[in-house]
């Protein structure tokens, strides 16, 4: 950004570094990088952009998490996905792969990634038809998770803008949003 001008550039890059940046809750090292194209200042809003972060997250008196993904839009075919990496406190990696968002008709969005821990192998997960309420709540939204049986389980159903409802192993237990 020019801070001169006030503008910002039609394509451009930056990088953000984080050094025990304090967000209320810890401290945050690291460095993002990103890179944009095709802004449009009549519509505020960009073509596409790229974000790649190496972050170590320290909550007081908790373990350091490293955090290392990329984040990929472009909105000129309303499509974003990302990958990442989290150590958490054990030890144990978790990395989230193919994480896609795509903006549907009507409102509505679908979500898919896999996730893998290193130990036990991955499982897929989808999300579709995700509708928002005004309240910003879900308004309505089913998510699915497939493991490596290839046997898709419905695990969450949202539809109301005030509860949703969680089945695992056969048990139902609904909850306020």
């Amino acid at each position: 950004i020019d801070e001169n001008v006030g503008t910002i550039p039609v394509n451009g890059n930056g990088t953000l570094i984080f050094d025990n940046c304090d967000d209320l809750d810890g401290l945050v090292d690291g460095v993002i990088d990103f890179t944009w194209e095709g802004y449009d200042e009549s519509v505020s809003d960009f073509e596409s952009f790229f974000v790649e972060y190496d972050l170590i997250i320290t909550y007081i008196g908790e373990p350091q998490v490293p955090v290392v993904g990329t984040i990929s839009c472009a909105f000129s075919i309303s499509n974003c996905s990302a990958t990442e990496e989290v150590e958490i406190d054990d030890g144990t990696r978790y990395r989230i792969e193919g994480l896609v968002v795509e903006d549907a008709m009507f409102g509505q969005f679908f979500i898919r990634a896999r996730v893998y821990h290193e130990d036990h192998g991955y499982i897929d997960m989808r999300a579709a038809f995700i509708s928002y309420c005004d309240n910003g709540n879900i308004e309505f939204a089913e998510i699915y998770v497939t493991d490596s049986t290839d046997v898709e389980i419905p695990l969450v159903v949202i539809s109301n803008c005030d509860e949703f409802t969680v089945t695992f192993d056969g048990v139902s237990t609904t909850y306020l949003q």
